[in-house]
């Protein structure tokens, strides 16, 4: 066996009693909390940025592109599909899929009123995965060939307010001359807790604008595009760029939903912050600690030199009762910190408000990368918290080490 492990296991068989065990205790509990209080930081962080972004994706494609010079107004300066970049798209390995779109501001008519709403008319090729997950009853909209769709999707909060049901048909006014109105049909009800759709956007078919538009088949009001990597949106956007037509504009999602894309920011500058200062709560707290043990053991340490020990091997004992300390703490903080994200996972039970932060519980996340950071940050930090007490063993004198008490 090696002569610096059995000696420590000797020396560090811990007594309730003594004082060493209690500092023993108090540094591995500093490393739990730390370990458990970064995992559900970083997992929550995780769940904020995938759950909303999920939901900003359900409503618009990462990457957009428009007539340049088009006002902020929500009709578009119509584009056709004839454009080099909608007919090379699937050439391109960044881009995932491409759509087209159009928007067109209406009045809904209800029992209860009168709403102002956007009507966004999408065609089958629309992705809608991350929409699906939105719906809270009925489906998705249903494309033919042969027939315009009459159907829509509107939000639960405009359900609510105009008293309008799944199955009932709702009547469009759309302000245009000649005036002229469509009755089409609720066939999904979505809740995304984002104001910006929530309050005003309703999805149907785009052959029903293009038909209010006169316009002809080949005339949309823009393409969304997704990319097959969103961390490189910068990057394929500017390929996406570069082989589009001269009179075309590229918006990026990042760019339309600066608000959100900088609240996650600040979260994830916050979470950073957090690392920094549990780091050095925990870096503190085991130097003192271990110097405290080393004190404690001074007599040991100077039998020990007495019996021809050196400085290195005792270096080496202490160092293996801080690396025991250490990796008890990552497995119980590792293995309470993901118990804890996967019960919020699973059953929701920390509640949130909808109408501040998007959604009406605390959304988890977990990933590996993260977890395996924070842990490598921690051992390379404490490791280097734990050598530097040890330095003060080769100070210690045999003769009045053994008096010492």
């Amino acid at each position: 066996m090696n002569t610096a492990l059995f000696i420590s296991k000797k020396i560090f068989t811990k007594e309730k009693s003594s004082f060493s065990y209690i500092v023993s205790n108090v540094a591995v509990a500093s490393i739990v909390l730390g370990i458990i209080i970064l995992i559900v930081s970083f997992s929550v962080l995780n769940g904020f940025n995938s759950s909303i972004k999920e939901k900003i994706f359900g409503f618009s494609g990462h990457l957009q592109i428009t007539k340049f010079g088009a006002n902020n107004s929500f009709e578009e300066i119509p584009i056709s599909t004839n454009t080099t970049i909608f007919q090379n798209a699937g050439q391109i390995k960044e881009i995932k899929s491409i759509s087209v779109y159009a928007k067109k501001p209406a009045l809904i008519n209800s029992e209860e009123g009168v709403q102002g709403v956007i009507l966004k008319g999408i065609d089958k090729k629309y992705d809608k995965s991350s929409f699906e997950k939105l719906l809270q009853t009925g489906r998705f909209l249903e494309f033919k060939d042969s027939i315009v769709s009459k159907e829509i999707l509107i939000s639960k909060r405009i359900s609510d307010k105009m008293r309008i049901k799944l199955g009932d048909d709702v009547l469009f006014y759309f302000v245009q001359y000649p005036p002229r109105y469509r009755k089409l049909k609720v066939v999904g009800i979505y809740n995304s807790g984002l104001e910006e759709f929530d309050d005003q956007m309703v999805l149907g078919d785009i052959r029903v604008i293009q038909k209010l538009n006169d316009w002809e088949d080949t005339l949309v009001g823009g393409y969304e595009i997704n990319i097959a990597d969103f961390n490189k949106l910068d990057e394929y956007a500017k390929v996406v760029y570069d082989e589009m037509d001269y009179n075309l504009t590229l918006i990026k999602i990042s760019d339309m939903f600066y608000q959100l894309f900088d609240w996650f920011m600040l979260l994830e500058t916050n979470i950073n912050m957090l690392l920094i200062i549990i780091i050095v709560v925990v870096c503190v707290n085991l130097l003192s600690s271990f110097t405290i043990i080393i004190l404690e053991k001074t007599s040991i340490i100077g039998t020990l030199k007495a019996l021809g020990a050196t400085n290195q091997l005792i270096q080496r004992i202490f160092l293996l009762n801080g690396i025991k300390m250490l990796f008890k703490g990552l497995i119980y903080g590792n293995s309470i910190g993901l118990i804890l994200c996967y019960i919020q996972q699973k059953f929701k039970i920390i509640p949130l408000n909808e109408e501040n932060y998007y959604m009406s519980f605390v959304p988890i996340k977990i990933d590996v990368e993260p977890i395996v950071f924070v842990n490598l940050i921690i051992i390379v930090f404490v490791l280097l918290a734990l050598i530097i007490p040890t330095f003060f063993i080769s100070t210690i004198k045999p003769i009045k080490s053994i008096k010492f008490d």
